[in-house]
C-alpha cells in the first residue's frame, strides 16, 4: 500500500492505494466528505506522486491514523473499513 498525492480536477489529496489490478486500481482518497473506496484507470496515476514525511515515504500506519480521525466525523463505508483495518498491519 502506498500513500500518494493525487491531482484531481478538484485540487490535490491524500490517498491510499488499496489494490492494483490490469485496468483499474482502488484508492481511498482524503476527500470532505466519507471515506470511500474509489475506482480509478490506472492512467490516472499520472496525476499521482509519492507523498513523503521528514525526507523518506510516508508512513502508511500514520496515514491509517488520519484517516480513521476522518471517518469518525465524516463516516465510513463498509469496504474502507475493512481495507483500512488490513492496511494498519
Amino acid at each position: 500500500m502506498d500513500i500518494v498525492r493525487y491531482h484531481t480536477t478538484t485540487g490535490h489529496t491524500s490517498a491510499l492505494i488499496v489494490e492494483r489490478g490490469r485496468k483499474w486500481m482502488k484508492i481511498i482518497p482524503m476527500e470532505s466528505h466519507a471515506v470511500r473506496i474509489r475506482r480509478v484507470r490506472l492512467s490516472e496515476e499520472r496525476n499521482m506522486s509519492p507523498l513523503t514525511y521528514k525526507g523518506k515515504p510516508y508512513p502508511v500506519r500514520r496515514a491509517v491514523k488520519h484517516f480513521k480521525h476522518h471517518a469518525e466525523n465524516f463516516g465510513i463505508t463498509k469496504t474502507a473499513h475493512r481495507a483500512l483495518r488490513g492496511a494498519s498491519k
